[in-house]
């Protein structure tokens, strides 16, 4: 019937529609940390000090609850369980009971694999994080944006991959780090940084969720009407 046919254009046209804004948001996504690349770049051509990387973070390793403890709804007394691959998508939800011994991370927390793609840089989920990631927290609060991005550089991914190799169990650890130089600028600057990248890690966020929403508007009308 042609009322059927209409509904059909419709949610064609719909789903173009939620495609384009999905599309876009990668996109913003994509400029910001761009952004935040060539900001960086600017900040570090401005640094007056060269220091041991160690003598500014903390880290702090994940725990790894037994399966039987596992669940894949949310209930009260459950804490979302941050593994790897949840970085990369959502199709693995996992929940494990609140509990002391669960090491937690925010969502704006510097996240790190320590193992398979160990050196990668990770954020943007709250929960009990795994064995298999790394926290790291900088011990002055005004270095947590220039650290994050300092990391987030692929030169140094690439040597803490390739230090992590270096283990009879391939693993990154605080070995892994020494020898690290980051250069700072003055203090002055550094808060300067510390504000401009707060406030495009919320825009990142902003959008991300904009994102997960589209995608999740999207897949429903497929189910539902194809």
């Amino acid at each position: 019937s042609s009322y059927s046919l209409i509904t059909f254009v419709f949610i064609v046209n719909t789903i173009g529609t939620i495609d384009d804004l999905i599309e876009k948001y990668v996109q913003i996504i994509s400029s910001i940390r761009k952004t935040r690349r060539s900001l960086f770049l600017k900040y570090v051509n401005l640094s007056t000090k060269d220091e041991e990387i160690l003598d500014h973070i903390e880290l702090e390793n994940g725990a790894q609850p037994p399966k039987e403890e596992h669940i894949y709804e949310m209930k009260p007394g459950y804490i979302r369980f941050v593994q790897n691959r949840d970085y990369d998508s959502d199709s693995h939800l996992t929940y494990i009971p609140i509990s002391k011994k669960n090491h937690v991370c925010k969502i704006d927390d510097i996240m790190m694999d320590k193992y398979g793609d160990a050196g990668a840089v990770r954020y943007g989920i709250d929960g009990a994080f795994n064995v298999a990631l790394l926290k790291i927290k900088p011990k002055r609060s005004i270095e947590k944006e220039y650290i994050r991005d300092f990391l987030s550089q692929e030169n140094i991914k690439s040597i803490l991959f390739a230090s992590s190799q270096a283990s009879t169990r391939p693993s990154l650890n605080e070995t892994t780090f020494k020898g690290i130089i980051i250069s700072f600028p003055s203090d002055e600057l550094l808060k300067e940084y510390e504000i401009s990248c707060s406030h495009l890690l919320k825009m990142e966020f902003d959008i991300k969720a904009k994102l997960i929403k589209a995608k999740e508007i999207k897949q429903k009308l497929l189910s539902k009407y194809f």
